[in-house]
């Protein structure tokens, strides 16, 4: 009660307070009497009742009443428009068009058949394509440096020549001596069965002599046969030394001829020469034996002639004609073989010749065939149809490196999208079909527009990328596009591949009046917190 006494009490000093002002004359100097009023109005009695005089003073002030208006007007125009209206919130990635699925990459692959060319480099020569042309499969791209390997084939090719001519001529002696060889056979065999005849001859006639031999004779007969037999044990070795020792130093002349020509050492060909001499030695010892041994029948001829009989020197002298005609027939066996074994080495040897020409001509000719194939690679042609993306060279006279990427192909059924980055600060709540506004770097958005498109792919996981602000983590994305020309003033110019652009993605949509009540639903949160 006492505070409530306190109030009324205030509140009637303020009425009489009221009161006074109003029946009290203004002062001259007040803003809101007029100056130029007569001065019996200023100083006349006021007119107007009490009441009329409260309402007047009540009014508020003109300014005040247009602030009033104003708040009343943007409340109700401002207040639906930030409830209606919405605004994107993007963020932001950087990128360039390609193709979708990549581009055809087409390397540097020399094949190296030659010690001679084996470069891992080679020099650009034409160059009929840049970047954006439109080849097709099969169209000549480029042509690299190929004098050497001309000149190299120019070399192999007169070389291939000489080996095919040497060849030639060795078949040619090849066929002289194998017809040599069968004219010697057929002659060795014709002379063989004349001899043959002959000591067949010469052992019916001491073969009918000999029935009357007695036992005696038949006994000193076996010991001149087994001298016989000796002898030609000797003769044979003697034969065998012979061929052996032509074979050795047949050898020694083919190693001396290769030791020419530089394909053995010289030690190879002292080793077949001490073989050579070996072979020589074996051969005068054989010699010796088959004197030996002749003496040795000689000696049981003699012996047989002292025991036979005089009469029966008939037997003797057949004998001897049957030996003399085994002795001719062996020589002339012999001799008809050394003449084969001549013409068999010979043979031998050319066909070890023709057989190394042979191999070095079919190595010559797959070097030839292997530098056709690489002077076709000197020549780079387009793998499939499509445009140049990028290449790998500036101009004629450059140098491309074995394996170096030379030329990028896009296919013409590849579909053109952007490939970008998004910092992961701006990747917010991002989802694929999201929609994407790009504005081109060639073409300033506000003369051209912006193209739109729908994000399509996002990388699983973030890259870290070097930037000049230190390295930031990234999503790759893939942004298709809902047309691939951009509006100009009088056309539709086509976008091509490796232009740069920036994709603003729309990550989501805002009311405008949400940023106004977002700070104060932060200061209330952040209160109840408190």
């Amino acid at each position: 009660m006492p505070q409530f006494n306190d109030i009324t009490q205030h509140q009637k000093n303020i009425d009489q307070s009221l009161d006074t002002n109003l029946v009290s004359l203004p002062d001259e100097s007040s803003p809101f009497i007029d100056q130029n009023l007569p001065a019996n109005n200023l100083n006349s009695p006021v007119d107007s009742s009490f009441a009329t005089n409260e309402l007047l003073d009540a009014l508020p002030q003109r300014w005040t009443r247009g602030l009033f208006y104003f708040l009343i007007a943007f409340m109700a125009i401002a207040l639906p428009w930030g409830m209606l209206s919405k605004v994107d919130e993007t963020g932001t990635a950087r990128g360039r068009l390609e193709p979708q699925g990549g581009t055809i990459k087409q390397k540097l692959n020399l094949t190296h058949t030659s010690a001679a060319l084996n470069s891992q480099t080679a020099k650009v020569e034409i160059l009929k394509v840049k970047e954006g042309s439109t080849v097709k499969a099969g169209d000549i791209l480029m042509e690299l440096d190929s004098l050497p390997i001309r000149d190299r084939m120019t070399q192999l090719q007169i070389q291939l020549q000489s080996q095919k001519n040497r060849l030639n001529v060795l078949k040619e002696q090849k066929n002289q001596l194998e017809t040599e060889l069968r004219t010697q056979e057929r002659q060795n065999q014709s002379q063989q069965l004349e001899k043959l005849s002959q000591v067949e001859q010469a052992r019916q006639n001491f073969q009918s002599l000999k029935i009357t031999y007695n036992l005696q004779e038949q006994e000193k007969l076996t010991q001149v046969a087994q001298a016989k037999q000796q002898l030609e044990d000797s003769n044979t070795a003697y034969d065998l030394a012979q061929i052996q020792l032509q074979k050795a130093l047949g050898e020694v002349e083919r190693y001396q001829d290769l030791f020419r020509k530089g394909v053995v050492a010289q030690v190879r060909v002292v080793e077949q020469e001490s073989i050579a001499n070996e072979k020589q030695i074996i051969l005068k010892k054989s010699q010796a034996d088959m004197k030996q041994a002749n003496l040795r029948l000689i000696e049981q001829n003699r012996i047989h002639e002292r025991i036979v009989n005089q009469g029966k020197a008939d037997i003797k002298q057949a004998e001897l004609r049957l030996t003399e005609q085994e002795n001719s027939l062996q020589t002339l066996t012999h001799a008809g073989e050394i003449s084969l074994s001549k013409i068999q080495e010979q043979l031998k040897n050319l066909n070890g010749q023709t057989n190394s020409l042979e191999s070095d001509l079919m190595q010559t000719e797959k070097e030839i065939d292997s530098l056709k194939l690489e002077l076709k690679k000197r020549v780079v042609t387009a793998q499939v149809d499509g445009t140049i993306f990028n290449l790998g060279i500036t101009g004629v006279g450059d140098v491309v490196q074995q394996g170096a990427m030379i030329v990028e192909i896009v296919p013409h059924t590849a579909n053109i999208l952007l490939k970008a980055q998004m910092a992961t600060t701006e990747s917010g709540s991002l989802r694929k079909g999201m929609p994407v506004k790009m504005k081109f770097d060639a073409y300033p958005f506000q003369d051209n527009g912006i193209v739109n498109g729908s994000l399509i792919k996002i990388s699983p996981t973030t890259k870290v990328q070097e930037t000049a602000q230190g390295a930031i983590a990234i999503y790759e994305l893939e942004i298709q596009l809902n047309q691939t020309c951009i509006n100009t003033s009088n056309r539709c110019i086509p976008l091509r591949y490796g232009q740069t652009a920036t994709a603003e993605v729309v990550v989501r949509q805002r009311r405008v009046i949400d940023f106004i009540i977002d700070p104060f639903k932060k200061l209330q949160k952040g209160g109840l917190e408190f």
